[in-house]
């Protein structure tokens, strides 16, 4: 699939341990900068211990690229760190990227309506 893809998600973090999170995005931020095929990386606080990602990529193949690596430098210490509230999956990923959302457990959204530039 050659479609970008996207997704939503919150997570909930101890109030005790909002610095760590806050130097482990840090890292995050800076190790996935130059991943081609990543196209926007950001994070968001809504209240002390509420977290809104949202990552968008150029296709499934960049997403499934970008977590394999997320995964072996980050995965241990990122779950040790947050309790994920809510993952939402923008776009139509492949068969691949559906196998790694299955076993994290994802809600699909589908566009109703829409564009992009």
């Amino acid at each position: 699939m050659n479609a970008p893809i996207a997704w939503f998600v919150e997570l909930r973090v101890e109030p005790e341990r909002i610095d760590d999170f806050r130097t482990l995005t840090t890292e995050m931020v800076a190790a996935t900068h130059d991943e081609p095929g990543t196209l926007l990386y950001e994070r968001y606080f809504t209240r002390p211990d509420r977290c809104f990602l949202y990552e968008r990529y150029a296709d499934s193949e960049a997403a499934v690229e970008h977590l394999a690596r997320f995964n072996e430098l980050f995965g241990q210490r990122f779950a040790a760190l947050v309790k994920r509230e809510q993952f939402i999956v923008l776009g139509d990923p492949s068969a691949e990227l559906e196998s790694i959302f299955a076993r994290i457990g994802v809600e699909y959204a589908t566009r109703i309506a829409g564009f992009a530039r």
